[in-house]
């Protein structure tokens, strides 16, 4: 607000630039119409002429009736089958079509012609209702048209009615009598009432051939004399007082009273007078601008000769071609629904005086319907879905939570997402791998079972062999005494039997145990080798799918955007969060392309100045505690190794010595060894340069970070080929604080929105052209019979009507940088927001391409440069004098050019030079000058000793131009100016 009340006090700035006109109109009512009148006063003849001429919408109940029938809708299809069935339309229906007609997105748009309400009839909803109806409606009338006719008058006319069956026309008295019609005939002068009356011959004709028409002609039961009074005294009775409360209640400069005895079109002519005195604005309509029957065909083209060939479609008048928007060639209704979508040629609008592009036929509805949501600001403003990517440590999080705050999103911290899952992947991997050692083990503790009992069945086998064989030969060494082998029997058999009883059972016992023992999950044994396997699972680390990332990621930003639809005023409805810490990999970015959510922005942070010193520096310091403990520890090896190595052949030269010397013993030679070792030197860290890294071994798996990195982003950089998919930002994150990351971030990302200068082309000159001929062609068929004279001013004023900048001819960056008023050269013009703007040279051009928002006016006009006057005139005519006067009185500075050159060479020859100054009296004073200016200087002694003549000075090249010129008037070349004249244009104080 402070600078719109600043922008107040400029002499020489205007309310509104181009961009706050606009935005006032989209922000403005549009202006709504209610006509109000006595039955068959032609409210509805006169609301449809009114709507078409103001590009509003007209809202009636029969039109709504007939218009949801037309487009089939739910309520259409009702009401028809209502008529079918020869049922009236209840009023509650109808009430609901108007209500929905006026609350809709192209009256919001349009503004509305209400025509018919206050209704006389009162089933649904009582007359003082629909009154504070229209009166709370979202879009309140402005503007009342009451029609006012005498009852007779209008009795008189609505009797004379007739329609015709077939088609439901209905005719004046005056259209159906012949009496009345031809006392109507208006007379007519000169040729143009020749025509006129030659044109309503041919009706008459036409009407005379309709006479089967006119003898099918009936009168309507509401037309009979008994029924128009009726109807007349009714709205007197019911609907009068309530409409002139209404009327009463709005303001009367908006308030437009009509004799309803004129015809329709001596009323419609009246009213638009009436409404053009109020300055009202008219409806905004949107313009398709291309067609399928054009001849020029646009096929193939796209960007800047898209927009130029467009341009040039249902132009409004020569040199008005239409303007490129901020939009371009993208969709504006893609863009405020949170997508990024590229406009095509079919769907080509224009609005105001720019042109868009809409992506698909629903794109185009809506935004025909009601353009005023897409466009308004904050629009055209970036979705915000962007994904960071960099190495480790290049402040990937920080540039995301920068963004977000930014543009009011959310960080997706996609090693933060992956969690849940990655533990419940874990969790179940837990799970299947205690399942599977629980199995293993069961397994294991059978076989291990099996074995046992395998042995020991083989030991009883064994045994009972080993018995067998020994009762055979006992039997065969008694055979011979019977009575003692009976007697042995009858005592051994009772002890063989036990011990075969005895056995049996324990071979039954261990088959029982056996049986009952079964290995189950439960067996200490299992259970001790699961708990093993299971230490050794929890140490594995856990991967999950592709899908699982994409699936995580679609989750979060669908509950992102179902919560947070308005993160701030006007803002996309899909978008606002940032992508952190998500795979570079090409295996995850193809799935998140065919699954939509392909960022619109991608921006890659490197390091490459100085081969990533920056980067590993920082790397280095996050780390340095873990890297000069490696680095110690390495040394200490190197140190170890070294020192045995050099013990090593300490002890071999020893030996071989002693061995000459007929050898003492190996405890001798380790004594002397012993005492012969050195006091090992304590280690010391490599010294790291400031902002560097040490150059050892342990930095490389930080080098090797950042090349897998560079790597994977060579494979995935082809991805973003195509820059209306995905715009690709490279930071270079050496030595820059997170504001100017951001502010940089900020610019990539909006600068497909901003407006776009060209340079000057030759089709933009043959465009000018065509523009000139087509002015000049409709010029000479108004004005025909000029003079030749008159050529050489309309060459001037095609010159005056050329759409220049804010700087017109004169360079835009030598006025905003140097602060000077430089001619700008026809050779380096540039294009910005469809004005010309003259540069001085290449480089001022191409200055002026990379940031014109920064040479034109916004808010304020452009600073005047200082004032700067040049006075010229012969010998004596006063310029010294009036420069002082005008200097004094301007309070600028004065600057004697003659005098400046003086005092140049009185340092060099200590007097003044000229003819003038060579005569007597004059030189005294020169020399007296001179002397002074040398003693000011320090030199002026040494000067007098040493060089004495002024022969013996010497000048240099300038300087002996200068003194030529002072002496013999001889011209000074341009060199020399330009070191005396240029820094009084571009040195303070003068500047």
């Amino acid at each position: 607000m402070a600078q719109r009340e600043n922008a107040h006090h400029l002499p020489l700035a205007d309310t509104f630039d181009e961009d706050e006109t606009e935005r006032a109109f989209l922000l403005s009512k549009p202006t709504c119409f209610l006509i109000v009148g006595k039955p068959g006063t032609g409210k509805v003849t006169l609301g449809k002429k009114l709507s078409q001429s103001w590009n509003c919408i007209f809202i009636e109940a029969k039109e709504l009736i007939n218009e949801h029938i037309k487009r089939e809708t739910a309520q259409g299809i009702m009401i028809q089958e209502l008529l079918y069935k020869g049922q009236s339309v209840q009023d509650e229906l109808i009430m609901q079509l108007i209500v929905d007609k006026i609350n809709s997105a192209e009256v919001a748009h349009h503004g509305y012609l209400l025509c018919g309400l206050p209704s006389l009839c009162e089933e649904f909803i009582k007359i003082p209702e629909q009154i504070e109806l229209i009166k709370n409606f979202k879009l309140k009338p402005d503007i009342i048209i009451n029609i006012k006719c005498p009852d007779k008058d209008l009795s008189r006319r609505l009797s004379g009615l007739k329609q015709d069956p077939g088609t439901g026309r209905v005719y004046k008295r005056e259209e159906w009598d012949p009496i009345l019609k031809e006392r109507k005939k208006p007379p007519q002068e000169g040729e143009e009432g020749d025509e006129e009356e030659e044109e309503l011959e041919e009706e008459e004709e036409e009407f005379d051939n309709s006479k089967e028409v006119l003898s099918q002609l009936v009168y309507r039961p509401e037309d009979f004399p008994e029924n128009v009074d009726e109807r007349i005294w009714l709205y007197k009775d019911t609907l009068l007082r309530p409409v002139e409360d209404l009327i009463i209640d709005h303001n009367p400069q908006y308030l437009i009273e009509l004799d309803g005895n004129k015809n329709s079109d001596e009323l419609f002519a009246s009213m638009l007078s009436r409404l053009e005195s109020l300055g009202l604005r008219h409806g905004a309509v949107v313009m398709k601008l291309y067609s399928s029957e054009e001849e020029d065909s646009v096929e193939g083209l796209e960007g800047d000769e898209l927009m130029r060939t467009l341009s040039s479609y249902r132009m409004i008048a020569p040199r008005y071609r239409w303007r490129r928007s901020r939009w371009g060639t993208l969709c504006p209704v893609a863009l405020k629904e949170g997508y990024i979508k590229k406009g095509l040629v079919e769907f080509a609008v224009g609005f105001l005086d720019k042109m868009y592009a809409l992506s698909s036929e629903e794109s185009l509805i809506k935004f025909m319907q009601n353009p005023r949501p897409y466009l308004l600001p904050p629009m055209p403003l970036p979705p915000c879905k962007v994904a960071v990517l960099g190495p480790k440590s290049s402040g990937k999080t920080t540039v995301c939570n920068s963004i977000a705050n930014k543009y009011s999103g959310k960080v997706f911290d996609m090693s933060v997402l992956i969690i849940p899952y990655l533990e419940e992947a874990k969790q179940s991997a837990m799970v299947k791998a205690c399942e599977e050692a629980t199995e293993k083990a069961i397994e294991a503790v059978k076989e291990k079972l099996q074995k046992e009992k395998s042995l020991i069945a083989e030991a009883d086998q064994k045994e009972t062999e080993h018995e067998g064989e020994h009762d055979e030969m006992s039997r065969q060494a008694d055979e011979n005494n019977s009575e003692k082998e009976e007697l042995d029997r009858t005592e051994k058999t009772p002890v063989q039997e036990e011990e075969l009883i005895e056995k049996t059972e324990e071979r039954s016992v261990i088959d029982e145990s056996d049986q009952a023992e079964e290995v189950t999950a439960q067996h200490p044994e299992v259970r001790q080798m699961v708990e093993e396997a299971m230490k050794l699972a929890q140490d594995i680390s856990v991967t999950v799918n592709l899908d699982v990332y994409i699936s995580a990621l679609d989750k979060a930003i669908t509950k992102f955007n179902e919560e947070n639809k308005e993160r701030f005023p006007g803002a996309p409805t899909v978008g606002g969060w940032v992508l952190d810490n998500f795979p570079s990999s090409l295996n995850y970015w193809m799935p998140l392309a065919e699954k939509g959510l392909l960022p619109d922005t991608v921006i890659c942070l490197k390091n490459s100045a100085d081969n990533g010193k920056y980067l590993l520096n920082r790397l280095y310091l996050l780390n340095e505690q873990e890297i000069n403990s490696n680095i110690l520890h390495r040394l200490r090896k190197e140190r170890t190794r070294k020192v045995q190595e050099e013990q090593e052949a300490r002890k071999q030269e020893e030996v071989l010595r002693l061995q000459e010397e007929e050898k003492e013993g190996l405890e001798d030679i380790q004594q002397h060894m012993d005492g012969a070792e050195v006091m090992q030197e304590e280690i010391v860290l490599p010294e790291v340069p400031k902002g560097g890294y040490p150059e050892v071994p342990e930095i490389e798996p930080l080098k090797q970070l950042i090349q897998t990195f560079n790597e994977e982003w060579q494979l995935l950089e082809p991805m973003f080929t195509d820059p209306n998919l995905v715009n690709v930002t490279f930071l270079e994150v050496a030595d820059k604080e997170p504001e100017k990351l951001l502010q940089e971030v900020v610019t990539s990302m909006e600068r497909p929105f901003q407006y776009q200068g060209w340079e000057v082309t030759s089709q933009d000159i043959d465009e000018e052209a065509e523009d000139i001929q087509a002015e000049l062609e409709a010029g000479e068929e108004e004005e025909e019979g000029k003079e030749e004279e008159e050529e050489e001013a309309e060459e001037d004023d095609n010159d005056k009507k050329k759409h220049y900048g804010d700087s017109k001819h004169f360079c835009p960056v030598a006025l905003k940088d140097k602060n000077m008023l430089h001619p700008g050269q026809v050779d380096y013009a540039a294009i910005y927001r469809e004005k010309t703007y003259h540069c001085s040279n290449s480089e001022a051009r191409k200055k002026f391409l990379e940031n014109p928002q920064n040479y034109v006016a916004y808010e304020e006009p452009l600073q005047a440069p200082p004032l700067r006057l040049l006075l010229i005139g012969t010998s004596g005519s006063g310029k010294t004098v009036h420069s002082r006067w005008l200097a004094g009185k301007l309070e600028i500075f004065h600057i004697q050019f003659k005098e400046r050159l003086q005092e140049i060479m009185l340092s060099k020859l200590e007097k003044k030079i000229g003819p003038e100054f060579e005569e007597n009296g004059v030189g005294n004073d020169s020399e007296e000058e001179a002397m002074l200016l040398g003693l000011e200087n320090g030199y002026a002694d040494k000067n007098k000793k040493e060089n004495g003549t002024e022969e013996d000075v010497v000048l240099t090249k300038e300087e002996e131009a200068i003194k030529l010129y002072l002496a013999d008037n001889e011209p000074l070349p341009a060199e020399v100016l330009d070191q005396l004249v240029v820094d009084w244009w571009t040195q303070e104080p003068f500047q």
